[in-house]
C-alpha cells in the first residue's frame, strides 16, 4: 500500500554530523549532500529533534486539504507532506498533481515525502501491483516486452522528477517499498535479483536521466529479513520501516535492530496505529511518540498515513506535535531555505509545463509589418520592458554575492505592464569600475580544480558545462515566460572586457590561461584585454563557445518566449565573429523543434575608432537589432522601416538615461523601446549604502524614483499596443503636426504631443465622424474625449499644456479600438456605452435577481438608475425608502447576459466618501452562492481597489484577494478600465490594462456561466456608516462596458 519519496525542496545549512556522509551520487548536485547532512543531524539528535510528517494522497488526488485540517485542529503544519505517483485508476503512473501538491508545500516551508507505487511490466494489461508469481529478474531481460514496459515506466517517473529537479528540489527517492513482504509484485524475491534492480535503476536515474537531485530510501514492511534486500552503501542515502499497530515496541515492531545497525539516518517512512486495515481513528499519537523516544532511538522522521491513520484523524495530536521532541514545519531551520547554489526565488516560480500567458508559439518577424514580431496568434507583438545587470547572475560587491529577489523583479515589471527583458550575462567572475569591485557568479563550467585560479577559488574545467547554470537559465526564462514575459538571453558580454578596470577585466575570465585547467589562453598578445575571444582568431576558443551555445539552445528551445543576443558592447572587431554566431543559432536551430529570433546591439567602445556602427546592425543576418544614438535614435529616433526590428535600447544610447518623450517618440516612430533600469544600483555599483541589500533580499528594491515616469510610460505604451493590433500601423510623422504619428490611415491615429495644448491631424482619408481621446502619456488616464469630423485636417485642442497623448478613431469602425489587454483572438460579445436617455432593457435590469435590497442600508430605486451624456449614472441619496436609511440604485445583466469565460471590463469614475461602497461584480447564472467574482470594490474614503474570488470548499466559504492603489492613482479623480481575465486555469484582474492580481488554483475556479452587476452600496458593516462628509447626491458613473469571448 504505500512507498514514500521525501521531496526535499531546499538546501540546508547547520552544524553537520559527525558521521555526515557522501550521498550515494557522487555526481549528485550540492544541494543533496547539504540536505543529506540535515538528516544525519537529526539522525544523531545533533538537533533532537524527529521530524513529523503526514501522507496526502494518491495521484491526482494529491492536495493540501488534509494538511490544512491538521492545521486548523492543532495550530501545526507537520514537517514532511507525502504525496504518490500511481495512477490507480488507469493502472499506471501520473505525476503533474502530486508535484504541483509537492511544490507547493515545498513553497510555503515545508518538506515534501513522494512515493509511486510500480506497477507490474510483465502485466501486458497495465495495473498488476499485486500480482504473485512474478521474477523481478525479468525486467532487466533485454529485447523483452516485460523489458520495454519496464523502461517506459522508468521513464514516466524520471520525467516526473525531472520536473521537480527543474524546479529546483531535492527529492528523497524510495522506490519497491516494503520489498521484504509478498503482498507487491516486487516482494519476496530472490534478494540478489531484487539488489540488482534496484541498482539498474539507480544506474539508469543517476547516469541516462542525469537525475542528481535524489536520496535515494530503503524502506522494508517491518518484520522479517528487513536488511536482506539491501542494495549497499554506494547506493542507498536514508533508510526505513513502515509499521502499522498501535505498539511501539520491539514485539510489535520488528526488523529495527537490523536496519539500525546499515547506520543510515532511520526513520518511520509508514505508519499508522492499529493494523493495516480498518483503524478506528482513536489512537492517543502521544504513544507514538513515547514508544519511539524509547525503544527506537534511531527515529529522525516518521510519515502517517491518510485516511483514518493520519494525524487529522485520531486524538493527542497537538499534544503530540507541541512536544518539544517534534519538528514541525515551522520549526524547520531557516538556513534549511536560505543557502541554495540554484536561486529559490526561482525555482518558486517554476513548474515546467506552460500556462496561458498570451504567448503563442515562437517569435518571427511580422509577414507584413517587419517593425514588430508575431507569433502564431497573427497580432502584431511589441515588446517594451525594463532589464538590469543582475536578473540572470548574482552580482555585488560581496563575495559571494546576494541573491538576486528574481520574483519581485517580475512582480515590478508586471505592475508597469512591462512584457520585454534582456536576461544578462557577465564574463568575469570579479570585475570593477572606477576602483568598485564587483563580483558575479554562477557560471556556465564548474570549478573543479585543483589548482587554484587568480581569484583564489578552483580552476574553471572547460571541457564540462555546469548544469546548475543552465537549470537557472532555463527556470528564469519559464517564470517570465508564465508572467508573459519575453526574454532575450545574452549569450556573452563584452563591455566589461575591453571597459573595465585592469587588471581584473581579464584576470577574472575563464579563458584566462590562469583560470582553466584545459590550457585555454584567450589572450595571445599578452595586451590583458582578451578581445580575441570575440575576433574568431583562436579556434579552440570558438569550439568552446559553439558547445556552450548548443547547450544553451537545447536548453530553451522547447521555450515560445526566448529570443537571443549574441554579446553586449562587443567593440567593432567583433562583427564577424558575432555574424558567425548569428548564422551558427539560425544553422542549429533549422533542425530543431522551434526557431527562435536573434539579435546584434551597438558594438561600443571607449575609443571611437574601435567602436561598431549601425550600418553594420542592418547588414547583419540578425532578426532585430539595438542602435546607437547616430541618426537620432536618443533624440529624435527616424522612423522604422521594416528591414529590421528594432528594440531602441537607452543602455546603447545613454547607459543610465532616458526620458518619457523618448518612449514616445520611438513607439510613434514604429520601435520597440527598452530602458536599462538601475534597479537597485546598490548592487553592482556600491553607489548606495550596504543597508539597501537587506531592502533588495526582501523584496524592495532600492528603485530611484526619477526613473519611475519612464517605466510607467513604456507600459501605458503597450497597452495602446494591445489595445489596437499594430499589425496594420506605420509610422507617419505627417499626419500629425507634431511629427510623432504611428497610424493605420483611415481607422486609427496615435500621435504624440511633446508640448500641448494644441494639435493639427490630418484626417482626410476618414470618412465620417472621429472619436477623439486625450491622453496622458504617464499614467494613460484619458482626460478628455470629444467627436470630430474626418475627411480634412482638423486642429485639435486640450485646456492645459504638457505632454499629451492623442488617439483619434473612426467613430463607426471603434471596434477595431476595442481589444482586451490580453493577448488572443477576441470577439465582443457585448457591449454598452449607454447612449441614449435610458437603460437598454435587452441588457439590463434595474434591480438584483432577487429584489431592490442588499447587504447594505439602502433601497435600489430604478428611478436612480440615470443614463446621461453617454455615461450610466447610479444615484445615492439620503433618502429613506422601503424601511432603509438611503436610496441607491443598481443594474444586473441577470436573464440579459451571461457568459462562461472570457474578459469582462468597464470604466468607472468611483465616488469616495464614508460609507460609500460601489462595486462591479459577478455571479452564475441561474442564480446561486457562491461563487462569487468581484471585478472590483472600494469602500469608504480607501484609495484601495479590492479584488477578490469567492467560492465553496465542501459547503464552506472561502476567498482569495488582493488590494490595490498606487500614489499617482485615484479612482474618484477620474475615469479608469476595470478588467478581468477569466480562463479554466486562471483569473487575472487589470486596472488600466496592468495586471494587479491573479488565482491559479484551476480546482475551484467556477466553470459555469456568470451575469455582470453594478451596484452601489452604501452603509453596511465593511464600508461603516455614512458621517457629516458623506456627500448627498452622489453619483457612480460608468462610461462603458464590454465583454468579449476567445475565437
Amino acid at each position: 500500500m504505500k512507498r514514500v519519496v521525501m521531496l526535499m525542496l531546499s538546501a540546508v545549512m547547520f552544524v553537520p554530523s559527525a558521521q555526515a556522509a557522501e550521498p550515494a551520487n557522487r555526481k549528485s548536485n550540492p544541494r543533496v549532500k547539504v540536505v543529506l547532512d540535515y538528516f544525519y543531524s537529526l539522525s544523531d539528535k545533533t538537533e533532537n529533534k524527529i521530524l513529523s510528517g503526514q501522507f496526502t494522497n494518491f495521484g491526482d488526488s494529491s492536495n493540501l486539504k488534509i494538511m490544512r485540517q491538521i492545521h486548523d485542529a492543532t495550530g501545526q503544519w507537520p514537517g514532511l507532506m507525502g504525496v504518490d505517483y500511481a495512477d490507480f485508476r488507469r493502472g499506471s503512473i501520473t505525476t503533474k498533481t502530486p508535484n504541483a501538491a509537492a511544490i507547493e508545500y515545498w513553497r510555503q516551508g515545508g518538506l515534501v515525502h513522494v512515493m509511486a507505487h510500480l506497477y507490474n511490466p510483465a502485466n501486458p494489461k497495465g495495473g498488476g501491483l499485486r500480482d504473485r508469481g512474478v521474477d523481478i529478474a525479468d525486467v532487466l531481460k533485454e529485447g523483452t516486452e516485460t523489458h520495454k514496459r519496464w523502461m517506459e515506466q522508468l521513464d514516466l517517473i524520471a520525467e516526473g522528477l525531472l520536473e521537480l529537479k527543474t524546479a529546483g528540489v531535492v527529492v528523497l527517492w524510495r522506490p519497491f517499498h516494503e520489498m521484504n513482504g509478498g503482498w507487491f509484485w516486487w516482494g519476496a524475491q530472490k534478494p540478489e535479483s531484487f539488489i540488482a534492480v534496484w541498482r539498474h535503476m539507480f544506474d539508469y536515474f543517476s547516469n541516462a536521466k542525469g537525475l542528481d537531485h535524489l536520496l535515494w530510501v530503503y524502506g522494508p514492511n517491518h518484520g522479517d529479513k528487513t536488511a536482506a534486500y539491501y542494495a549497499g552503501d554506494d547506493f542507498v542515502d536514508l533508510v526505513g520501516l513502515d509499521a502499522y499497530t498501535d505498539f511501539l515496541d520491539p514485539e510489535h515492531v520488528r526488523g529495527y535492530a537490523e536496519i539500525a545497525a546499515i547506520n543510515k539516518p532511520f526513520g518511520f517512512s509508514e505508519y499508522g496505529p492499529h493494523a493495516s486495515s480498518n483503524p478506528p481513528g482513536d489512537y492517543d499519537y502521544r504513544r507514538f511518540l513515547e514508544g519511539v523516544q524509547k525503544n527506537f532511538p534511531k527515529t529522525c522522521y516518521f510519515m502517517s498515513w491518510n485516511g483514518k491513520w493520519s494525524l487529522a484523524s485520531n486524538q493527542f495530536v497537538k499534544e503530540m506535535l507541541d512536544d518539544p521532541a517534534v519538528a514541525n514545519r515551522d520549526d524547520l531551520p531557516k538556513e534549511l531555505f536560505a543557502l541554495t547554489p540554484i536561486d529559490q526565488q526561482t525555482a518558486q516560480l517554476q513548474e515546467t509545463d506552460k500556462d496561458s500567458s498570451g504567448i503563442h508559439g515562437p517569435l518571427r518577424a511580422h509577414p507584413t509589418n517587419g517593425r514588430y514580431f508575431t507569433d502564431d496568434n497573427g497580432r502584431a507583438i511589441y515588446l517594451t520592458g525594463a532589464h538590469t545587470w543582475n536578473n540572470l547572475k548574482d552580482m555585488g560587491p560581496n563575495d559571494p554575492p546576494a541573491v538576486f529577489h528574481y520574483e519581485a523583479y517580475l512582480n515590478f515589471l508586471a505592475a508597469r505592464n512591462h512584457n520585454f527583458i534582456r536576461l544578462w550575462t557577465w564574463e568575469l567572475t570579479r570585475y570593477g569600475y572606477d576602483g568598485k569591485t564587483t563580483y558575479a557568479q554562477p557560471f556556465p563550467w564548474p570549478r573543479t580544480g585543483p589548482d587554484k585560479a587568480l581569484d583564489g577559488k578552483p580552476k574553471f574545467d572547460l571541457s564540462r558545462l555546469d548544469e546548475s547554470y543552465f537549470q537557472r537559465l532555463r527556470q528564469r526564462c519559464v517564470a517570465a515566460g508564465k508572467r508573459g514575459i519575453y526574454v532575450s538571453v545574452m549569450l556573452f558580454e563584452g563591455h566589461g572586457l575591453h571597459a573595465s578596470d585592469a587588471p581584473w577585466c581579464w584576470n577574472g575570465h575563464p579563458f584566462n590561461s590562469a583560470n582553466n585547467i584545459n590550457g585555454i589562453n584567450g589572450d595571445p598578445d599578452g595586451d590583458g584585454r582578451g578581445i580575441e575571444t570575440q575576433m574568431l582568431k583562436i579556434p579552440a576558443v570558438t569550439t568552446l563557445q559553439e558547445t556552450y551555445v548548443r547547450k544553451v539552445l537545447d536548453t530553451l528551445n522547447d521555450l515560445d518566449n526566448v529570443l537571443y543576443e549574441i554579446v553586449n558592447e562587443s567593440g567593432g572587431y567583433s562583427t564577424e565573429w558575432q555574424y558567425h554566431i548569428i548564422r551558427f543559432i539560425h544553422d542549429y536551430e533549422k533542425g530543431k523543434a522551434r526557431q527562435h529570433p536573434v539579435g546584434m546591439t551597438f558594438q561600443y567602445h571607449r575609443d571611437e575608432k574601435v567602436r561598431g556602427n549601425n550600418k553594420i546592425l542592418f547588414d547583419s543576418p540578425a532578426d532585430w537589432i539595438s542602435p546607437n544614438p547616430d541618426g537620432g535614435y536618443r533624440d529624435n529616433p527616424p522612423a522604422a522601416d521594416d528591414s529590421k526590428i528594432i528594440l531602441n535600447d537607452t543602455d546603447h544610447l545613454w547607459g543610465i538615461g532616458g526620458n518619457v518623450g523618448w518612449v514616445w517618440m520611438s513607439f510613434c516612430r514604429g520601435m520597440n523601446p527598452l530602458f536599462m533600469d538601475p534597479y537597485n544600483r546598490a548592487q553592482t555599483r556600491q553607489t548606495k549604502p550596504q543597508d539597501t541589500w537587506t531592502d533588495h533580499l526582501s523584496g524592495v528594491p532600492d528603485l530611484e524614483p526619477k526613473w519611475e515616469p519612464v517605466r510607467k510610460a513604456m507600459g501605458v505604451t503597450r497597452m495602446l499596443a494591445r489595445r489596437f493590433d499594430l499589425a496594420a500601423f506605420k509610422p507617419l510623422n505627417n499626419l500629425a503636426s507634431s511629427g510623432f504619428c504611428l497610424a493605420e490611415p483611415g481607422q486609427v491615429y496615435l500621435a504624440y504631443l511633446p508640448n500641448g495644448p494644441q494639435i493639427t491631424m490630418d484626417l482626410s482619408t476618414v470618412r465620417g465622424p472621429c472619436k477623439v481621446e486625450w491622453m496622458n502619456p504617464i499614467d494613460g488616464v484619458i482626460h478628455n474625449r470629444s467627436t470630430v469630423e474626418g475627411g480634412t485636417k482638423r486642429q485639435l485642442e486640450i485646456g492645459s499644456g504638457g505632454d499629451w497623448v492623442v488617439i483619434v478613431t473612426k467613430a463607426e469602425d471603434s471596434a477595431l479600438a476595442k481589444q482586451p489587454p490580453v493577448e488572443g483572438n477576441w470577439k465582443l460579445t457585448l457591449e454598452d456605452n449607454f447612449d441614449g436617455d435610458k437603460l437598454d432593457p435587452s441588457k439590463w435590469i434595474p434591480g438584483y435577481e432577487w429584489g431592490q435590497t442588499h447587504n447594505y442600508n439602502a433601497y435600489c430605486d430604478p428611478a436612480n438608475v440615470l443614463i446621461e451624456n453617454g455615461m450610466l449614472r447610479l444615484k445615492v441619496e439620503d433618502k429613506p425608502s422601503h424601511g432603509k436609511k438611503y436610496t441607491s440604485a443598481v443594474v444586473t445583466s441577470y436573464n440579459k447576459f451571461s457568459q462562461k469565460y472570457g474578459y469582462f471590463e468597464g470604466r468607472f469614475k468611483i465616488p469616495m466618501a464614508k460609507g460609500f461602497w460601489p462595486a462591479f461584480w459577478m455571479l452564475p447564472y441561474p442564480q446561486h452562492w457562491p461563487p462569487e467574482i468581484d471585478i472590483f470594490e472600494t469602500i469608504k474614503d480607501d484609495p484601495m481597489v479590492y479584488m477578490t474570488y469567492h467560492w465553496s470548499d465542501n459547503g464552506q466559504h472561502k476567498s482569495s484577494g488582493k488590494s490595490w492603489s498606487d500614489k499617482n492613482f485615484s479612482y474618484s479623480g477620474d475615469f479608469h478600465t476595470y478588467g478581468l481575465l477569466w480562463e479554466p486555469e486562471k483569473i487575472v484582474w487589470y486596472i488600466d490594462g496592468a495586471e494587479r492580481a491573479h488565482f491559479t488554483d484551476t480546482k475551484v475556479i467556477v466553470n459555469e456561466p456568470m451575469y455582470l452587476l453594478i451596484n452601489f452600496g452604501i452603509d453596511a458593516d465593511w464600508p461603516g456608516p455614512c458621517d457629516a462628509t458623506t456627500p448627498f447626491p452622489s453619483y457612480y458613473e460608468c462610461d462603458w462596458i464590454r465583454v468579449f469571448q476567445k475565437n
